[in-house]
């Protein structure tokens, strides 16, 4: 799993139904740096997938309170490739 973004994304949370380990997880992802993540599982696909971070909290909180947000949040992430 490769991930990217323009933006620092706090507190990155990866988790899916499957079983398995993410050799890295809970982690801040800087601006315009790649972390690749193994996911060591049984599992065929990952189509569940689902990545959680601070900022989607923040973000929901801010257009919640105040009808929108202030400016704007580039992609989460740039890039989500297979499984390794």
């Amino acid at each position: 799993i490769e991930l990217s973004s323009t933006t620092l994304q706090k507190d990155v949370f990866l988790f899916t139904n499957h079983q398995g380990f993410f050799s890295d997880n809970f982690f801040d992802l800087l601006p315009n740096k790649t972390k690749i993540i193994q996911f060591k599982t049984n599992a065929q696909t990952l189509d569940d997938l689902q990545i959680k971070t601070l900022n989607d909290f923040v973000k929901d909180h801010k257009s919640k309170s105040q009808g929108k947000i202030s400016g704007t949040l580039s992609n989460l992430f740039n890039k989500l490739k297979g499984t390794s």
